[in-house]
């Protein structure tokens, strides 16, 4: 993952997103403000977050994500990882 994007239309770096290491079953991107309200979700593999919540551009700072996935053809459980990311605008 990365740990700062900058949202600003310049179509570089313009979204958050997990990077596609490995072949997953399934992914699930939450990221969170620092109050801990979920400000975007996604399910979808090439999806990311611009930056926004509501169409409406998040102020710069940091944010918490969770990214839930499981691996095609590991153990059965679900592997998770957390971590901050930077929104710079």
């Amino acid at each position: 993952m990365v740990t700062a994007f900058e949202s600003n239309d310049d179509v570089k770096n313009d979204l958050f997103y997990p990077n596609d290491i490995c072949k997953t079953e399934y992914i699930h991107l939450f990221v969170y403000n620092r109050w801990g309200e979920l400000i975007y979700f996604t399910d979808l593999f090439n999806d990311g977050w611009n930056g926004t919540r509501d169409d409406v551009p998040c102020s710069m700072g940091v944010y918490i994500y969770v990214c839930r996935y499981r691996i095609i053809d590991a153990s059965s459980a679900n592997d998770i990882k957390t971590g901050n990311v930077t929104l710079i605008r």
